[in-house]
């Protein structure tokens, strides 16, 4: 239900009477698959609800209680947080903003891995991909250019680099995944071209 929502541009940080937004309930209930589902349509960990509490505080607390148990929900939050960084979609100066990083800074581990996500994004900038410019960050994890994606996706070196940016590799293999549906489907639509043309 929620992706029928989402994918027919439901409004992904809609509030209920408490402010809170889907997000908040995802991870509350340690709903990492809702949680990267909602993050992917631009849910904003940032948000503060009624309480001054954001999503990613929520995450934090049950983090610090038992560290094993919630790391992979930490890893979503902080690669999220990075990387909208990274692409200026946050206002670095919203309060959500500066308690999500003030909280990060309070653990060791999660600076570690904000600072594991900074690197990797920085070297994917490096990497030129195509003509047009745009970086590997550009191309696979902003998904700036889709018919970039499309040429490359099938790139064996491509596919070498999720290992290569582990922080992003999901955000890698989604893109190389939808790379090759659009290849594919462009590929149809040229053999339907030509099969057009020769028939007439």
């Amino acid at each position: 239900m929620a992706m029928f929502l989402l994918a027919n541009h439901a409004e992904v940080d809609t509030q209920n009477v408490y402010s809170n937004t889907a997000l908040y309930y995802a991870v509350e209930q340690s709903n990492i698959e809702m949680a990267s589902i909602l993050l992917s349509y631009g849910a904003n960990p940032n948000f503060q609800c009624h309480f001054n509490v954001t999503p990613f505080e929520i995450a934090w607390v049950k983090y610090i209680d038992s560290p094993e148990l919630h790391f992979e929900m930490m890893k979503l939050l902080v690669t999220n947080i990075v990387k909208t960084e990274h692409c200026n979609a946050v206002d670095t100066n919203l309060s959500g903003f500066i308690q999500n990083k003030r909280l990060i800074n309070e653990s060791g581990d999660l600076k570690e891995l904000e600072q594991q996500c900074h690197k990797e994004i920085e070297e994917m900038k490096s990497i030129s991909v195509g003509e047009n410019g745009k970086s590997f960050f550009d191309i696979f994890v902003l998904q700036k250019d889709i018919n970039t994606l499309a040429r490359c996706a099938n790139n064996p070196d491509i596919v070498k680099c999720q290992d290569k940016f582990s922080m992003y590799s999901s955000f890698i293999e989604k893109s190389i995944k939808e790379g090759k549906a659009r290849a594919k489907l462009l590929q149809g639509a040229a053999e339907s071209m030509d099969e057009i043309f020769e028939s007439n």
